[in-house]
């Protein structure tokens, strides 16, 4: 994954324009990766409030991540320009490693429990997570009484789960927070909207960098537009 953290708003999806060309070295016969130049840069077109603070955000080279075979007798070599930055992960079988991430919230107010739990049998660097929502008529959380749910993509491990308050005045949402693989441990976050019988995606924020506020971040994409 090739590209270079800088400041942008947090509502818009970000990307460079480039190629990564490969090349074979001579006499050696592996190849190396060249990355000639980088940009300019693109993105989606949303109305944003100019007085929002920006974020510092990982924008990446267009295109899907270029996946290369590893062999551990040969090295890869990516040439880029010396402003650009490479990261990369590693993928591999997991093997009695760390237990998948499953979480339970009590909803007492609305006599209802919500389970996140990442997929079984994935690995944890990348996958999918549910959202499930239950009935708990009595004080204890149970998961009898199943009422709604949804399965999302996830470009990492969950990290953490919590309520918050994204809107003034509103009832707190479900923010799930993921944290990516691999260097630059990166963070992106879904919001959900919580009822007695439903479950709503509201929102994601996607390329935060490893310090980010999640939370602040989802605010900041839902803040109305200032009028034109």
């Amino acid at each position: 994954m090739i590209g270079k953290t800088v400041k942008t708003d947090a509502a818009n999806r970000y990307f460079f324009a480039g190629t990564l060309q490969s090349e074979m070295i001579s006499g050696w016969g592996f190849e190396r990766h060249i990355l000639r130049s980088l940009g300019p840069m693109a993105g989606t077109l949303m109305a944003v409030d100019p007085n929002a603070p920006q974020l510092e955000r990982f924008v990446a080279l267009g295109g899907e991540p270029r996946l290369l075979r590893y062999n551990s007798r040969l090295p890869l070599v990516v040439y880029v320009p010396a402003d650009v930055e490479v990261r990369y992960r590693l993928w591999r079988a997991e093997t009695g490693g760390a237990a998948r991430f499953v979480r339970t919230l009590a909803l007492p107010k609305l006599q209802s429990a919500v389970v996140v739990a990442e997929g079984d049998d994935e690995a944890r660097s990348i996958g999918s997570y549910s959202v499930r929502l239950y009935a708990t008529p009595s004080a204890r959380p149970d998961t009898t009484f199943y009422k709604a749910g949804l399965v999302r993509a996830r470009d990492g491990a969950v990290e953490k789960i919590l309520l918050a308050e994204l809107e003034a005045g509103a009832e707190p949402s479900l923010v799930v927070v993921i944290r990516s693989a691999g260097s630059g441990g990166y963070l992106s976050a879904d919001a959900f909207e919580l009822g007695a019988n439903i479950l709503i995606h509201r929102a994601q924020v996607t390329g935060l960098s490893a310090g980010a506020d999640p939370v602040l971040a989802l605010k900041n994409f839902l803040r109305p537009a200032a009028p034109q």
